[in-house]
């Protein structure tokens, strides 16, 4: 459950940072501390549900000595039983596909998109100066955050 309400609260900030990165207008009406609250509670209890079939189709499960097919002591562990696995294994690929794969790519695309917008108002910043020697703060703070997202 943690894991998914990370990956969703990442997920959230690289998509507040773009809108007030690349929309600032639209980040400033959407942007509120009741939406902030419902968003938070929002991916809690989403997280929560998602992990819910995890807990309720695992067991303590022992290894059987192979003769006397007794439970060995030491053996104990927590998996899910072969009666659950075929439903498990679709649960394990959405779970990989809906917390792994979709945010990473919403994530690289919002933050290409970041780094493209940045880009681009930086050539203009600097195609509209008349004095080449100095930049300016906000030029300089805009190269800062080109550089920590790679686009150099």
């Amino acid at each position: 459950m943690t894991s998914y309400a990370s990956v969703l609260t990442i997920t959230a900030f690289t998509l507040e940072r773009y809108v007030a990165i690349c929309h600032p207008i639209r980040s400033q009406s959407i942007t509120t501390l009741s939406r902030v609250v419902k968003t938070i509670v929002g991916i809690w209890v989403m997280a929560c549900l998602c992990a819910l079939p995890f807990p309720l189709h695992t067991e303590l499960i022992h290894i059987r000595h192979p003769t006397t097919d007794e439970p060995l002591e030491l053996s104990i562990m927590c998996n899910v039983p072969h009666r659950w696995l075929p439903q498990m294994m679709y649960i394990f690929q959405i779970s990989t596909f809906v917390f792994f794969l979709a945010p990473m790519t919403i994530i690289t695309v919002l933050y290409t998109l970041i780094g493209v917008r940045l880009r681009n108002s930086e050539i203009q910043v600097e195609t509209s100066k008349n004095d080449n020697s100095t930049m300016n703060t906000v030029t300089k703070a805009r190269k800062a955050v080109i550089k920590m997202l790679g686009k150099y």
